[in-house]
């Protein structure tokens, strides 16, 4: 998926639902905050975008990147901090999101220590958040 795609998505979605914010909850939140040229072709390979509309995203609603465009409106896309979502693929932990995390990482695009300084203080199952914590000792070994 490419920007101009996202955009597409939020302005048709704003337009339907009569929000004007539209959350980015996936992978292509990436699209906001990184300039696309600069993106691993991992990155963008999805061909669909996660949305949600929430009253308050709480915790991490400072840290929202912004997507809005002329080609957004009547919306706009809230996206995810890269790192959050990067976060919220190793704690899904399927091999399409660890190829994701790997290739933001391995483009440098990823600070391992945010990243780290993150997974301390998400609230999710033990079990995940280790799992998490390992890859990520792993990949910047």
């Amino acid at each position: 998926m490419h920007r101009t795609h996202l955009e597409h998505l939020l302005r048709a979605a704003s337009t339907i639902s009569g929000e004007r914010d539209v959350l980015v909850i996936g992978s292509q939140s990436i699209l906001a905050a990184l300039p696309e040229d600069t993106l691993p072709r991992e990155a963008t390979a999805s061909i669909e975008a996660d949305i949600a509309f929430l009253d308050d995203p709480a915790g991490w609603r400072e840290r929202l990147v912004p997507l809005d465009t002329p080609a957004t409106v009547p919306g706009r896309g809230l996206c995810l901090d890269p790192h959050d979502c990067v976060v919220a693929k190793l704690l899904a932990g399927r091999e399409k999101d660890l190829r994701f995390a790997a290739a933001l990482v391995r483009a440098r695009l990823i600070d391992p220590a945010l990243l780290a300084e993150r997974l301390d203080a998400v609230e999710a199952h033990p079990i995940a958040v280790d799992r998490a914590r390992a890859w990520t000792r792993h990949v910047t070994a």
